[in-house]
């Protein structure tokens, strides 16, 4: 995403994240109940230039930093009839791996915890 302004300048940022999960569905009545690990990798760019108001000079500044995550989780799902279902996750994800950014932000927090709500369509 691109942001710009006159007075503030403007920033551009990437991002690219990739999970691969392991699950163990077990049936239970109309329901599917997954636990499941995951890894994933995340990466994030980030660049911004401005216009330093004391000194009126420009200022840039870009980073780019990387994560490998590791996750535990637990979906529901029901199935809405032929391959598709309905799903609800909830889910650890821990940053076992990331770079460090002198004086700046990362591109992913320790760990959080989440959830996630959708549609999945099964392929055989």
């Amino acid at each position: 995403s691109t942001t710009a302004d006159t007075t503030r300048g403007s920033q551009r940022s990437k991002e690219l994240h990739a999970l691969a999960t392991l699950e163990v569905p077990r049936t239970l009545g109309s329901f599917t109940i997954s636990p499941g690990i995951g890894i994933g990798y995340g990466w994030m760019t980030f660049a911004e230039q401005h216009m330093d108001v004391v000194h009126m000079l420009p200022v840039s500044v870009e980073y780019s930093s990387h994560a490998l995550h590791a996750r535990a989780q637990l979906a529901v799902s029901r199935s809405l009839g032929g391959r598709l279902a309905l799903v609800g996750s909830l889910f650890g994800d821990i940053a076992a791996l990331r770079s460090s950014i002198p004086d700046g932000p990362t591109s992913a927090p320790r760990g959080r915890v989440g959830f996630a709500l959708g549609l999945r369509l099964g392929l055989r």
